[in-house]
């Protein structure tokens, strides 16, 4: 197999493992504030991607923090690989890959928390959205989940830089055009 297929292959991989444990984060996320509240959990699926709970006690806040660990618990994985699980210096091409997409899958979630506040502001109130019910359960205003969310995506993009994933792409892109007959 030639460098640009297996190059290929492995973020196609990558990509789809990622996809999967992205979506099981974040249903866990909601499960998770679901049953600490006294629910219980009667539907869990990742092709589908959602969650399905009875009973329980929820308050405002109880709601907003189930809402939230949608994307929290995802990105509290994200992070917590990137500061003690990933190595720069590892130089394995899958591993690579999947760090990548492992560390910004969840990162780029936040883009949702930056954007879909402008929606509500315009009148999207009634979506099924994440984002929008938490807005309605919160009664946070929208421009402060804006700027929290931004916050935290600067963050972790920081978080991202200082620990040279996009490096480790560039050398991926490299080493590969170096491989490639001109």
């Amino acid at each position: 197999m030639n460098a640009k297929a297996k190059l290929l292959l492995q973020l196609l991989v990558a990509a789809g493992i990622e996809l999967i444990v992205y979506i099981f984060l974040h249903e866990s996320g909601h499960a998770l504030v679901a049953v600490c509240c006294g629910a219980e959990i009667v539907s869990f699926q990742i092709i589908g991607a959602s969650v399905t709970s009875v009973g329980g006690t929820y308050t405002p806040f109880t709601e907003s923090l189930r809402l939230l660990a949608g994307m929290a618990l995802p990105l509290l994985v994200s992070a917590c690989y990137m500061l003690f699980v990933y190595r720069n210096n590892k130089t394995g091409q899958f591993y690579r890959i999947f760090s990548i997409f492992f560390s910004i899958t969840p990162i780029l979630s936040l883009l949702a928390w930056v954007l879909v506040p402008f929606a509500y502001l315009a009148g999207d109130t009634n979506a099924s959205d994440d984002v929008i019910q938490f807005l309605n359960a919160s009664a946070l205003h929208p421009l402060l989940v804006v700027l929290l969310a931004l916050v935290l995506l600067c963050g972790l993009m920081l978080l991202f830089w200082k620990k040279r994933l996009p490096q480790a792409w560039l050398d991926l892109i490299c080493a590969l055009k170096k491989q490639s007959p001109s």
